[in-house]
């Protein structure tokens, strides 16, 4: 798998672009300046991405930050859909599931370019390993990891009550400690940040402030269930709170007016989004 990807940066070097640049950006503004903005915004990109990759530009240049750091987190992210695939069936399950992450192409393609993808790849097998592991280590291990991922896609906060559950659903009433203790290092993680935009931005936002805009580019009269760069009404002269406010009130009127077109676009987007996986390529 390391051989794999070493030939795939060597024969492809890719430049940063779109949400990568982004967070290269957001990374070495960290390390110039100890602050996190881009284009007038504090809290519109998550944080998770562009701290981790702080440290490696900090000892690295990008040139070979970028590929080793995601080299690295192949490895972590193997080995752990190894440990969970053996946990749940076999060694010899493990060791296809293994095979199949090592020589997945756009998994390949991915090692080259600095996408947060593969910082959730690698967290969230270690981070279902630990929940299966039903122990009270286990559950504090799996908080840490739900946090870190957390930071790097919030819309990945679903998962702390979804997990919390599962823990209760799988061992009963007496798994309750373990399903907050996983809360509990979830938060830990998330609570430093979260502090940080109330100070910065004088409100409370958990993470990050593009939901909203999100929501209502997937939402609105020229939405199409793909990527679409904005929605009917304009908003680009808004802060980023205003923003986020704003997009919300928009889609959320929306999907009440057109329940029918929302279901659809529900279809669609999942229909695209498993029927792509070329952003490494």
């Amino acid at each position: 798998g390391i051989v794999l990807r070493l030939v795939w940066v060597i024969l492809f070097p890719a430049a940063p672009s779109s949400d990568g640049a982004t967070y290269i950006a957001l990374a070495n503004k960290l390390l110039d300046e100890g602050s996190f903005e881009v284009a007038g915004t504090y809290a519109y990109w998550p944080p998770g991405y562009p701290l981790f990759l702080m440290v490696w530009l900090f000892a690295l240049p990008t040139v070979i930050a970028v590929p080793l750091s995601q080299i690295t987190l192949y490895i972590v992210g193997a080995i752990g859909v190894f440990r969970l695939t053996k946990h749940i069936a076999s060694k010899s399950a493990g060791i296809v599931a293994l095979l199949l992450i090592t020589i997945w192409p756009n998994l390949i393609a991915l090692s080259s370019t600095p996408e947060k993808e593969v910082l959730i790849f690698a967290l969230l097998p270690w981070l279902f390993f630990w929940v299966l592991r039903g122990s009270s280590k286990g559950a504090i291990f799996a908080g840490i990891s739900l946090g870190l991922t957390v930071l790097a896609q919030p819309s990945l906060q679903l998962l702390i009550p979804a997990l919390a559950l599962v823990l209760i659903i799988r061992n009963g009433l007496k798994s309750i400690p373990n399903a907050v203790l996983l809360i509990i290092g979830a938060f830990l993680v998330i609570a430093p940040w979260s502090i940080r935009n109330f100070q910065v931005l004088g409100e409370f936002k958990l993470v990050a402030t593009n939901g909203g805009y999100v929501l209502y580019r997937a939402n609105n009269p020229l939405a199409t269930g793909g990527y679409t760069e904005r929605g009917e009404v304009d908003l680009s002269k808004l802060n980023e709170l205003d923003l986020d406010r704003k997009s919300k009130e928009l889609a959320v009127r929306w999907i009440r007016e057109n329940p029918a077109k929302f279901a659809h676009l529900a279809v669609e987007k999942q229909i695209r989004f498993m029927g792509d996986d070329a952003v490494g390529i």
